[in-house]
């Protein structure tokens, strides 16, 4: 896809401008392994957006700055994806062995949606630890890790449902 690098983006006329970089924005933002293109696409143009409208800026050279912001981003998604396939609840890691990186965003999504304190965060990521331990830790009884636990990881894949409807056919 050609573009137009003559014309300069403004508080004027970005409205008009960016839409017409969407989908260079997503080619280049595959180009750079990015690995999902079409979300960090909104991120690029919310930089360009803010860069704009609220610090008042002129791009002279939009091309130029959006293939650079472009490249940033890609660079970022990567490693919040390498982030989150590392910071995965051991409850959760044979999910992360598939390459379904939308399935992760999802669960790391309801997670934040449900939120999750710090304690239930660490029992979730030390599920596979013998109860008793968990017990000791937390000052509390078995039965009550073993209930926590069970509306956990229930609260949990009720939230990743809910996504997954959302989003019908993605994990085909």
């Amino acid at each position: 896809m050609g573009i137009q690098t003559a014309v300069s983006i403004d508080r004027i006329n970005v409205g008009e401008e960016l839409p017409k970089y969407q989908a260079w924005i997503t080619q280049i933002l595959r180009r750079h392994g990015c690995p999902d293109p079409e979300n960090a696409a909104g991120d690029v143009v919310c930089v360009v957006w803010t860069l704009v409208t609220e610090k008042g800026e002129t791009l002279r050279d939009p091309a130029a700055y959006i293939a650079k912001v472009c490249f940033n981003c890609a660079r970022e998604h990567r490693r919040k994806r390498a982030n989150l396939e590392q910071q995965m609840p051991a409850t959760l890691q044979p999910m992360s062995t598939t390459p379904n990186y939308d399935l992760m965003l999802d669960i790391e999504a309801a997670m934040r949606r449900l939120k999750l304190g710090e304690r239930d965060r660490q029992l979730l990521d030390e599920g596979e630890t013998p109860r008793e331990e968990l017990a000791e830790r937390f000052g509390t009884t078995v039965g009550a890790v073993t209930t926590r636990l069970k509306r956990l990881r229930k609260k949990l894949a009720d939230a990743v449902a809910q996504s997954e409807e959302r989003h019908a056919g993605r994990y085909k």
